[in-house]
């Protein structure tokens, strides 16, 4: 469960640090399906901290405790879905 939690939220990271290029304004958020304050927190804090200083890009710990996993797939779908959307409209082809 972990894992898929942690590829789900570094997908969302590579397509922030895509977009970032016309989109700077707004910091990614690194998405936390725990409480806060928790071992899962104090990781994903240490990791938004590192990606911030490696890739020049505000990372962001966002805790979204008390979910079912179909809602927080239903988010991820969501932010996917956005940021194609951000991707298009800046017209930014994969390599």
């Amino acid at each position: 469960m972990i894992s898929r939690v942690f590829l789900a939220t570094f997908a969302l990271s590579l397509a922030g640090t895509v977009a970032a290029q016309t989109y700077p304004a707004r910091p990614i958020r690194f998405i936390v399906p725990f409480p806060p304050g928790g071992g899962n927190d104090t990781m994903a804090r240490m990791i938004s901290n590192k990606l911030t200083a490696a890739l020049g890009q505000q990372f962001v710990a966002d805790n979204r405790a008390g979910g079912t996993p179909a809602e927080f797939a239903a988010h991820i779908k969501r932010e996917l879905a956005r940021w194609a959307q951000v991707i298009k409209q800046a017209k930014i082809k994969p390599d």
